[in-house]
């Protein structure tokens, strides 16, 4: 577990440095702020900071990330200063943890180390530090970095679909959830005293019902606190649960989700090969970046397959990846031109059907939303009116 700690350093020209430095203890934050060739002058704990941390899960942002790769680009094409680009990222990224480790790479670069080391140390994702590596013969630093920000682009935007998509259930859960407290400590004891006047006995899903209004009446600070807790630890934890994965069932979002990731992977993939990067060390760089854990395994077997020196489209076939990639990546090598442009347009077909099949997810949320609301709020007229009527009827 790693802490947030904010620090006044200042670097080898004599200039005052104002950032953030994330680590397990105080002293480690000391240790780390010197390997970043600064001298600190206080180093102070910083709980919101640690807060976002954890929630994140310590990853940068890719909206950021894409915004300070573009950045980058401009100024490599227009032969300015990365240095000082680096060292005032604070200055145009909100990230802290990308503004830490673009501090951290310019002082790297600053003494000797190459971009894509740099980048590595600094703790850039490894496939975009291999992605520089491979443009580093021939200095192509903009239109990589260019690159890199126009996918990170693109995987944002589809994220922000899906986000859209799935908006309103977790407004209706959002609700109901609330709502159910409410019921529970208000509404509750309403039914259980008039059922109780009439000499009604509640079925069973009922009692249970009035046992917990019971409870929260008896400790509201404790059982309130703890549904309080709930919503907070499953926002906390949510991504490290990767909740989507609970999705896959349903063949529009696995479609969705498998070419998403696929078209990511193989247009890193497609960089690297362009670049003379042998395809054993594509297929592992890229098994690392993958995000769904089938796409992971199917891509480090790729690499043990090509070590073994078997074809392309052989360690494909064996490899257990999707059919539509497999029939992708094998046109692609028989295409008889550079397998490295036709896995690019191979990536773009894969964009277009991520793109309906991210309409077809937001339409099938839609209706979901629709049957989720009906049926939440079937349930809350069960709990709260359903036994009051009941009791009426039978005592008719």
């Amino acid at each position: 577990m790693e802490w947030a700690y904010h620090y006044r350093a200042s670097n080898a020209r004599g200039q005052e440095i104002n950032g953030m430095i994330y680590a397990p203890n105080l002293d480690m934050a000391y240790a780390r702020i010197r390997q970043s060739a600064l001298k600190a002058r206080s180093v102070d704990f910083d709980p919101k900071a640690t807060i976002e941390r954890w929630v994140s899960g310590g990853k940068m942002s890719q909206s950021e990330l894409s915004r300070f790769y573009r950045v980058l680009a401009r100024r490599y094409k227009a032969s300015r200063s990365i240095r000082d680009t680096l060292e005032n990222a604070a200055a145009y990224i909100r990230d802290n943890a990308i503004r830490e480790a673009a501090l951290l790479m310019g002082q790297r670069i600053q003494d000797g180390v190459s971009v894509s080391e740099a980048m590595l140390i600094a703790g850039f994702p490894r496939i975009h530090a291999m992605s520089i590596r491979a443009a580093e013969g021939a200095g192509n630093y903009g239109d990589t970095f260019a690159r890199l920000a126009d996918d990170l682009g693109r995987e944002v935007r589809l994220n922000k679909d899906i986000a859209s998509a799935m908006r309103m259930p977790k407004i209706l859960s959002a609700f109901m959830y609330v709502a159910l407290f409410s019921a529970t400590y208000f509404i509750a004891p309403l039914p259980e005293k008039f059922m109780q006047e009439i000499g009604s006995k509640p079925e069973a899903l009922h009692e249970v019902y009035f046992a917990a209004s019971h409870a929260l009446h008896d400790n509201l600070p404790l059982w309130g606190g703890v549904y309080l807790a709930l919503p907070i630890v499953a926002l906390a934890f949510g991504r490290r649960l990767r909740p989507g994965r609970m999705l896959d069932f349903w063949p529009s979002w696995r479609a969705m989700s498998e070419k998403s990731d696929h078209g990511a992977c193989w247009t890193a993939f497609a960089m690297l090969y362009q670049a003379g990067i042998p395809p054993t060390e594509c297929a592992t760089v890229v098994a690392g970046a993958a995000r769904r854990e089938d796409t992971r395994e199917s891509f480090t077997l790729l690499a043990r397959l090509l070590m073994a020196g078997q074809t392309m489209s052989m360690s494909v076939t064996r490899a257990g990846f999707p059919d539509f990639a497999v029939a992708g990546v094998i046109a692609a090598e028989e295409s008889g031109g550079s397998m490295a442009q036709a896995l690019q347009e191979f990536t773009r077909e894969l964009a277009l059907d991520v793109s309906d099949a991210t309409g077809t997810v937001q339409a099938g949320m839609q209706l979901m939303s629709t049957v989720l609301g009906g049926l939440m709020m079937m349930f809350f007229i069960y709990l709260t009116l359903f036994p009051i009527l009941t009791a009426a009827v039978s005592k008719v």
